[in-house]
């Protein structure tokens, strides 16, 4: 079995962020939804098993005006409408 590569620490997921920010800038767009895994993993720095059932709505959003990035989790559906 294949360990899983080393995990980004928070230098590289802030520079990350920062890209992502400056490319959302170049672009005009003020916010990004991401809620695919590669994305979410990849700019979160945040690793979970909640990917493992697919029931559950699993995203984040990225506002080119924050530095960081907001992790939404939510178990219910009827909630999020």
């Amino acid at each position: 079995m294949a360990l899983p590569p080393p995990w980004p620490g928070e230098a590289e997921v802030g520079a990350r962020i920062a890209r992502l920010c400056a490319n959302m800038a170049d672009a005009n767009v003020d916010a990004m939804i991401l809620t695919s895994r590669q994305n979410f993993d990849y700019y979160s720095g945040f690793r979970t098993l909640f990917w493992t059932p697919d029931t559950r709505p699993l995203l984040a959003i990225a506002r080119r005006d924050r530095a960081r990035i907001a992790i939404i989790i939510s178990s219910s559906e009827e909630r999020n409408a």
